[in-house]
């Protein structure tokens, strides 16, 4: 990861620098997962430009993005409702989609994937069947994310 700390205010030639960086490897589209600090300074920044969000029930992401064509790649900015608090609203994390891929947790056996068979409540008339497996998510490639950190406005 290319970790840049912001030092509080974040201004439009350094967040330019900080794109500069992270589309420097990977593909020309990257997502940028925000906290509500960082949200705020890039509506200040993109407010005057060409941007568009999806249009009502699109399903590119999953989710409501506002994206943004810089001259480096296109980036999509989602406000992550997870990224809150004192700390964590002022970080961003840049992710390459192309460069993500779901692994297994393989350092167990009894971690793998497996279906369970008959797992209803005692008494009921139906039967269920269950499959449990333990997935995580894994950033290839690491030099095309970057983290932005410590975003006060």
């Amino acid at each position: 990861f290319d970790v840049s700390p912001s030092g509080g205010l974040l201004s439009q030639p350094d967040f330019d620098a900080m794109l500069e960086v992270w589309f420097r490897y990977g593909s020309r589209e990257k997502v940028l997962l925000c906290g509500a600090s960082v949200t705020t300074a890039l509506d200040g920044f993109y407010s005057e430009q060409v941007s568009y969000t999806n249009p009502k029930g699109a399903t590119d992401w999953g989710f409501w993005t506002r994206t943004v064509d810089t001259r480096w790649g296109r980036l999509h900015i989602v406000r992550h409702r997870l990224l809150e608090g004192d700390t964590l609203a002022g970080y961003a994390f840049c992710v390459d989609p192309d460069k993500v891929g779901g692994v297994y947790l393989k350092d167990e056996m009894d971690l793998y994937p497996k279906i369970y068979d008959h797992v209803e409540t005692p008494g009921t008339k139906s039967w269920k069947n269950v499959m449990c497996g333990y997935v995580g998510l894994r950033l290839f490639q690491e030099q095309c994310h970057g983290i932005l950190k410590g975003v006060i406005g």
